[in-house]
């Protein structure tokens, strides 16, 4: 058991994922200073006050990023600690596997999921939730793109939603032109999608059989 002391914050590590967070500095502890178990039992009188007067959390591993999981370094990293320096596309262990939420052909939002599948309808299916892309654009009054606000949330173990970090991204009038062309290919991409699911339910047939009927060659 290792109480560790930094600046004005103290966390207990009891092990098994329970770690004790204290928002204050232990005076009788004092800063930057590492404690063993006999110190702390020393000291359990300074432990026991900050619990009875809620100034000592219970963070357990609920309180955990998931992102914390694929991380092949994170030594002794605190799992608690909003993960806003993590490349959560590339620095990981695994391939987080996005999936797309379109809104009149630009995405309004992109979950990254650690498991992917395909339904019945030939559809991505994700589980296990680790990070969450929202987007917002501004557009002008011919319709493009000239400004997106990205708000990237990760994801704890008990599923809700921590910390966020927000990029922007500006279009100049090439920039603009180009993600216009874009979200006019995915709106048509979305209507054959639209089609073939329509032309599977109609004709009673699967999936596979749809797109080859539905797909001009």
């Amino acid at each position: 058991m290792i109480v560790k002391t930094t600046g004005t914050a103290a966390s207990v590590s009891l092990g098994g994922g329970l770690t004790l967070n204290h928002p204050q500095t232990y005076d009788l502890l004092g800063e930057d200073s590492a404690w063993d178990a006999q110190d702390l039992k020393d000291n359990l009188a300074t432990v026991e006050q900050a619990i009875s007067d809620g100034t000592l959390e219970l963070a357990t591993q609920a309180d955990h990023y998931k992102v914390y999981r694929y991380l092949e370094h994170k030594g002794e990293q605190d799992c608690t600690a909003a993960p806003l320096s993590v490349n959560f596309v590339s620095g990981l262990s695994i391939r987080l596997h996005p999936i797309h939420t379109f809104t009149r052909g630009r995405i309004t939002q992109t979950n990254w999921y650690a498991n992917a599948g395909v339904d019945a309808n030939g559809e991505l299916e994700g589980s296990d939730l680790v990070v969450r892309e929202d987007f917002a654009y501004t557009l002008d009054a011919a319709g493009l793109a000239r400004h997106r606000l990205q708000t990237i949330a990760w994801v704890r173990e008990d599923e809700s939603l921590g910390d966020t970090k927000v990029r922007q991204k500006f279009y100049d009038n090439t920039q603009a032109r180009t993600e216009g062309r874009r979200r006019r290919r995915n709106v048509i991409d979305s209507v054959s999608i639209s089609t073939v699911g329509l032309y599977a339910q109609t004709q009673q047939v699967d999936i596979g059989s749809a797109i080859v009927a539905t797909t001009p060659f």
